[in-house]
């Protein structure tokens, strides 16, 4: 399948700004990262995004 980043808005919240800064820092890795976040009348929040990580072979495989 293919892989596809989603990205997210940044909320007021200085929680979950950190968290986001802590999404960004996996983005940079060689590792695949799947977002999904739950929608709000702001948009996406990062308190509701869940992350799975695959490595790239298993993605290759595919």
């Amino acid at each position: 399948y293919k892989t596809e980043r989603i990205n997210i808005a940044i909320t007021k919240n200085e929680k979950e700004y950190k968290k986001l800064l802590i999404i960004k820092n996996l983005q940079q890795s060689d590792e695949k990262i799947y977002q999904c976040g739950a929608l709000s009348d702001e948009g996406f929040t990062a308190s509701a995004i869940q992350l799975k990580l695959r490595n790239e072979e298993e993605v290759d495989k595919e």
